[in-house]
């Protein structure tokens, strides 16, 4: 059985209080149970952040594909009617979604949920003919004290539509006996479906033992400095604390001054006034009553532990949480005489009557003053908290849902249904029809009449010219801007699509008035270059080619030698795909090709259909051969269809001219149909010239190719390069009982032996010269085969077959599946009325909400890149460099079958960052905007660029996404301004570490850019602890270095080459990287001034921007320029193109970096052959191991002596070799970097501190 639990109540304010943790604990104690029932979640992403820490909470017992969540728009809160639209519509996609899981059973684990928050619940808006809703029940504490409660009209409309909600369920869970018989008696619930789970306390209520200190730590903050009288609980008026602060203030002076009364969990303002009020009223001084505001649960039990006395007033409950955890950590508790409560304490002595002040203070004061009382209670409550256990719970409320399961709907649900058809379906068919030179208009022709014993038809054809006179005389013949007026008259439509002229106008029909399609070629690809190639419609195919295959089509596109091969290369169908209301075609090549280009598709969205051929007549033969002019022993030997390198006509000429049948006069090979192509033309006529008895007819009507068909002995249809199409040549050919001859190429490899004679999909010409003559030398061969074959096409094939198989299909597609539960979902939202309209925004958010919560079929899992700072400003440094790179080569293949989609942050969410993705591979405009991205269960966001500023104003989003089963991964540069803040502006350290704490808080992996910075962000981790309740792995990828691969930028200006042709021959080093504080940049200009003091020629050039806090670096530079020197050379925004050519005059890279994410200038310059001289810190070895020359200077003359020793040892041939430092490619990083992501394969994990 596969249960669905609701877990709103644990996502909104409830929360907080009971019911919030009874439903967690709830659905903890039904996914650990190993009972053999599957047990799903259901989240809101109106509520993403706690939706989002639920997940992680359940992630260690429940599979994330168990976990669905569901988009509305939002506010929903019904306490603003304004909200109302809203509210309903968030409803019933709510239920959608649910539906959607075909659970046997839906638990809600809070009906009344919504006014005060954005929560949904409802029952019976969308029955997906399966699921059976189960609803806990609490209490019905307003509708028994309406006048209390439900004053408010507002209130009272919204309480009386949950309790309809919550009597139309088809089960009920009451949390105690007290709570089921309420519901029986109040709102009439049916008792034999009602049933009593009770409750529990968590495993973590238990006695603690604790150190002065400890109770200190715990109390002090909040005040309390005298043991203490504790409540926990709601705050309004039946929790009944007013009496409790009366009954406190009555204890006995003594008593009551060495005791501090305690209320412990969140309060509003206006409940804080009011508890001020009533313990003035009550005669209670500053400080004798305390209000700690919400606290965690861990802290509640440590609350619990360190009271005196537990009291809970209330005088209605549906249980009592409260003090059997208090039980439960053996604190002797007491509490009212009512309801369900004396389920819960279960001891006389231990209650009061909740209206009587004075038995409650009495009661208070007992327990306060009297240890042996007080022992005992506590003695007590241990005992009897044992005996509630929410294993015992769980137990109960399964076997209640598997008695809902097998009882069926509810006599409420039971008695809708859908009114059978009283006339048959009125069908719009969008099809060619005859004369089109199309063989689907011959299809057509043939199916329409048989399919009217099932539907009304009228043929919907932009054609002036139709003849086929069954259909003229019995249908409707409209045109296409007849039925967009039209289409709404219609109960089912149907798309005949193919990939020609006769089908321009259906890519338009499809989308706003959406139907069955009939899938006869699965590539589309001709007609959508077509469309914008002929300039029909400009830039139709771009759009197709991105839309169904992304960026890689576009680029094959514009590399291609011809548009041809980019046509042949992708079928560019996505769009027809996820448009239908299911999908016919005729063989099971084209649903595996679909399964091929775009992933595995729901089953219920296909239906392979044999493509409809009617039996030929049967004194047919020997008139045919007559008109033929053929002998009784003459054979023939056709192929038909148009001749293209695609049949291999030539192979079969080939063959024929290498057979036996060649040299004699009475076999003839005849190729019916025309050779439009005139290259291929040619050959075949050369190929004719080498043999006799070959002809090709050419173009041929109806009536001569039915003349051949009935003539031939052997039929020969061969294929390559299939594009999903059935043959219906070959088709044609067996319902004519030839014996054909197939090779097991696309949909013909489905057919077996003994209908065919069947050669491998790459036969030898041997096994096809050998195939002729064995049928051309065996009449019985030929009869057997050709016999089989007729009686296969006229079972399957036959009109009436086939008609009653596209029945069954349309009608399934339409009652039932993706296209049924669309129509219902789409039937109810449009049934929502809201006065006055719904605006724009609401319009949007809806649309959202639907494409979340649906996505389209035929969706290839997406990897969505966030370049949001380099896609707005590429300022060519370091990490853009890194951006650009790694996003170039995922987009080049790097990440495998994944469709790699670039985005950028936009309006605390993200669109496509179409337009850059398009520069940065070199492609034209498309002229596709940057839209708001669709997002789907499977999908991964990789924060790849280091958006500081972005990240935090879109977490919220991001937390949606992974409530929709999108997984968030981040790259990390470096914690350089947390390490080393001196080096930076002010401002960015509380930017960084916000940027941080942000990430943590969503990702599912944190990927740096090297081992020794995976080690820097755990250890700055354990020292902020920022919030996340789960581990978080985090590992390392290698960058690449070859800069071609990286979208190098090209270019040197005149005045560098000048300066670069003037440099001197002297040592020449070289510093490359954005000149700030942390490169070290002041520190070797002091190291180069003590080398010339020393006589050293040597040269410094600097490649780098300036950046920020290098005022003194450039005031030093131009007062030594100032002064004559010339031996320093800054190049500030130099292209790849320069640096490379810097990199192959330099002698010397010198890394002098205090800190750094990677060192990618010592791969580039040992790739050119240059030593390195680096500054001894880890990420540096780990990069350069021995290759590199390391220093530890303090200052710049040790710095000198570093640069000393080293040309010293340089000079001796002695310094280290650079050679050995192995660079990565960026495919290769790119690649692993995707590895990781994928197979999580982090080389740490992070845990966060937990609390006792």
């Amino acid at each position: 059985m596969r249960i669905l639990i609701d877990l709103q109540a644990c996502q909104n304010d409830n929360r907080f209080r009971g019911i919030g943790r009874y439903s967690l604990a709830l659905a903890k104690a039904l996914c650990r149970r190993d009972d053999g029932h599957e047990y799903w979640l259901a989240f809101s992403a109106a509520l993403p952040e706690t939706g989002a820490a639920l997940m992680d909470e359940f992630s260690a017992i429940v599979p994330r594909e168990r976990m669905v969540s569901w988009h509305m728009p939002a506010p929903v809160r019904a306490n603003d009617p304004a909200n109302a639209w809203r509210a309903d519509t968030g409803s019933v996609l709510r239920e959608a979604v649910l539906a959607s899981v075909k659970a046997d059973v839906l638990l809600v684990c809070s009906m009344f949920d919504g006014f005060i928050d954005d929560t949904v619940t409802s029952t019976s808006l969308i029955d997906n003919g399966i699921t059976r809703t189960v609803a806990v029940v609490y209490d019905l504490i307003p509708l028994i004290y309406e006048s209390r409660y439900l004053k408010d009209d507002v209130v009272r409309r919204w309480y009386y539509r949950k309790l309809a909600a919550l009597t139309s369920a088809d089960g009920w869970l009451g949390i105690s006996k007290h709570a089921r018989q309420e519901a029986i008696d109040s709102a009439g619930i049916d008792p034999l479906r009602s049933y009593n789970i009770s409750a529990a306390a968590d495993e973590r209520f238990r006695p603690r033992l604790y150190d002065e200190y400890a109770r200190q730590r715990l109390l002090k903050p909040y005040g309390i400095v005298r043991p203490f009288v504790m409540y926990t609980g709601g705050l309004d008026e039946r929790k009944n604390v007013h009496s409790l602060a009366l009954a406190f203030a009555r204890l006995p002076h003594e008593v009551r001054r060495a005791h501090q009364l305690v209320f412990v969990g969140k309060a509003s303002k206006g409940e804080l006034e009011w508890l001020a009020e009533a313990a003035s009223v009550a005669g209670l001084e500053e400080g004798e009553v305390v209000v700690t505001g919400y606290i965690e649960d861990n802290d509640l039990v440590d609350f619990y532990n360190h009271a005196s006395v537990f009291v809970f007033p209330s005088w209605h409950e549906g249980f009592g949480l409260p003090p059997l955890e208090a039980m439960a950590c053996g604190t002797a508790a007491i509490g009212s005489r009512t309801t369900s409560i004396p389920e819960v304490i279960g001891r006389d002595d231990a209650m009061f009557d909740p209206r009587d002040i004075g038995e409650m203070s009495g009661l208070i004061h007992r327990v306060l003053v009297d240890d042996d009382f007080r022992q005992d209670l506590e003695r007590w409550g241990i005992e009897r908290a044992g005996g509630f256990s929410w294993d015992t719970t769980a137990a109960r409320a399964v076997e209640a849902m598997e008695s809902v399961a097998k009882q069926g709907a509810s006599a409420a649900r039971s008695a809708s249904g859908a009114a059978p058809w009283r006339r048959k379906p009125r069908m719009a068919m969008v099809t060619p029809l005859p004369p089109g030179r199309s063989g689907i208009a011959d299809y057509a022709a043939q199916l329409i009449p048989a399919l009217a014993r099932y539907y009304e038809i009228d043929v919907i054809t932009p054609q002036d010219d139709v003849q086929a006179t069954w259909i003229a005389a019995n249908c409707g013949i409209r045109n296409v801007g007849w039925f967009e007026a039209h289409a709404h008259e219609y109960d089912r439509i149907v798309y005949q699509f193919g990939n020609s002229t006769f089908h321009t106008h259906m890519f338009d029909l499809l989308p706003r008035f959406p139907g069955v399609v009939v899938l006869h070629d699965f590539f589309l690809s001709s007609i959508a270059a077509y469309l914008e190639i002929s300039g029909e419609r400009p830039g139709w195919w771009t759009r197709a080619l991105y839309q169904s295959h992304g960026y890689p089509a576009l680029m094959v596109r514009d590399s291609a030698a011809t548009p041809q091969d980019a046509m042949d290369a992708f079928p560019c169908n996505l769009d027809v795909l996820q448009a239908a209301r299911g999908l016919i075609v005729h063989s099971r090549t084209a649903i595996g090709m679909a399964s091929q280009w775009y992933g595995k598709d729901d089953a219920d969205h296909w239906d392979n259909i044999p493509l409809l051929r009617a039996p030929p007549n049967e004194d047919s033969r020997r008139i045919a051969r007559e008109k033929l002019g053929l002998l009784d022993d003459d054979l023939l030997v056709c192929s038909f269809g148009i001749l293209a390198y695609t049949k291999l006509n030539e192979r079969l000429m080939e063959a024929w001219n290498a057979s036996d049948l060649a040299g004699n006069a009475h076999c003839k090979l005849v190729f019916v149909g025309d050779s439009p192509n005139v290259a291929y033309t040619a050959l075949l006529e050369r190929l004719m010239e080498g043999g006799t008895g070959i002809m090709i007819t050419g173009h041929v009507d109806a009536a001569d190719y039915a003349t051949y068909l009935a003539a031939a002995d052997i039929g020969v249809q061969l294929r390559s390069h299939s594009r999903g199409e059935t043959s219906a040549a070959v088709l044609d050919c067996m319902v004519n009982g030839i014996a054909t001859i197939v090779n097991a190429h696309g949909s013909m490899a489905e057919f077996s032996s003994d209908e065919a004679f069947v050669l491998d999909d790459k036969f030898a010409l041997g096994d096809l010269v050998r195939a002729l003559e064995m049928l051309a030398s065996d009449a019985g061969l030929r009869s057997q085969i050709g016999s089989r074959a007729r009686t296969v096409l006229t079972t399957g094939h036959a009109p009436k077959a086939v008609a009653a198989r596209y029945h069954d299909a349309i009608e399934r597609f339409h009652h039932a599946g993706r296209s049924g539960a669309q129509r219902s979902l789409l039937e109810s939202l449009a049934g929502i009325d809201r006065p006055g309209g719904v605006d724009a925004r609401d319009i949007g958010a809806l649309a959202s909400a639907l494409a979340r919560n649906h996505p389209p079929a035929f969706r290839k899992r997406t990897l969505l890149v966030d370049v949001s700072v380099t896609a707005n400003d590429d300022l060519k440094t370091g990490i853009e460099r890194v951006v650009r790179s790694v996003a170039l080569e995922l987009l080049k293949g790097a990440a495998g079958d994944w469709r790699v989609e670039p985005v950028r942050a936009s309006g605390g969410g993200y669109v496509y960052a179409h337009a850059y993705t398009c520069d940065l591979l070199g492609l034209p405009p498309t002229g596709i905007p940057d839209l708001p991205i669709d997002i789907a269960a499977g999908d991964i966001f990789l924060g790849l660029d280091l958006a500081q500023m972005a990240l935090p104003q879109t977490v919220v989003e991001l937390e949606r996404f992974r409530l929709a089963g999108v997984a968030c991964h981040f790259v990390v540069y470096d914690m350089l301004p947390l390490l080393h803040p001196t080096f930076f502006p002010d401002w960015l350290e509380p930017i960084f570490k916000k940027w941080l704490e942000t990430a943590v808080r969503v990702a599912d992996g944190l990927w740096c850019i090297s081992d020794a910075v995976a080690g820097e962000v755990v250890s700055m981790l354990d020292q902020l602890q920022p919030t996340r309740g789960r581990p978080l792995p985090v590992g390392s990828f290698p960058l690449g270095s070859d800069i071609a691969s990286s979208a190098p930028s090209e270019g040197i200006p005149a005045d560098d080459a000048a300066r670069l042709a003037l440099l001197p021959s002297a040592p020449l080093f070289l510093m490359v990287g954005t000149v700030e504080p942390r490169k070290g940049h002041i520190q070797v200009l002091d190291a180069f001034e003590a080398l010339w003091r020393h006589g050293v020629d040597a040269q410094l050039v600097v490649v780098g921007k300036q950046g920020w806090m290098t005022e003194a670096f450039v005031e030093r530079t131009k007062a030594l320029a100032d002064q004559g020197e010339q031996r320093i050379h800054w190049f500030g925004r130099a292209s790849d193109e320069l640096l490379a050519a810097l990199y192959a005059r330099a002698d010397v890279l010198v890394a002098a970096s205090f800190g750094e994410g990677y060192g990618l200038p010592l791969i580039e310059a040992a790739e050119h052959g240059l030593p390195v001289i680096a500054r001894d810190i880890p990420v540096f070895r780990e990069v350069g191991g021995e290759s590199a020359y390391y220093f530890s200077a303090e200052d710049g003359e040790e710095l000198s002596r570093a640069l000393r020793e080293w040309l010293s040892l340089h000079a001796q041939g002695s310094a280290p070799d650079s050679s050995r430092v192995a660079g990565k490619t960026w495919k290769a990083s790119a690649s692993q970097l995707v590895r990781n992501v994928l197979r999580m394969r982090s080389s740490r994990t992070w845990h966060p501190a937990t609390k006792h």
